[in-house]
């Protein structure tokens, strides 16, 4: 089950946790294996890795679950799936999230 976090909460007792936040892609970054996304929210910044399949630019908002990781870097969410929620109602979206805060999703 993923719970929902905002980013400034994110922290090393996370680790190997599931996870899902929702935020803003502020930096794309290309590797050979997978691409980097940096992603922000109101209380911080994290690194999502993802499938070269998925196509983002940097503005869109996504809602991401994945793995929380430590790395040499530093923390990185290893993404299972991406969802493109730029087009969504920033209103529904706030009732989205005070629902599901409390929830495992």
């Amino acid at each position: 089950m993923y719970n929902l976090q905002k980013i400034g909460e994110i922290d090393q007792s996370l680790i190997e946790n599931k996870i899902a936040i929702i935020g803003t892609v502020i930096g794309l970054e290309n590797d050979e294996n997978y691409d980097k996304l940096e992603i922000e929210d109101a209380s911080g910044k994290i690194i999502i890795s993802k499938d070269k399949s998925v196509k983002l630019t940097t503005g869109s908002r996504i809602l991401a679950f994945g793995t929380l990781k430590i790395t040499p870097k530093g923390l990185i969410i290893f993404s299972e799936a991406i969802v493109d929620i730029s087009e969504s109602s920033p209103k529904l979206l706030g009732k989205f999230m005070e629902k599901i805060k409390n929830y495992e999703i």
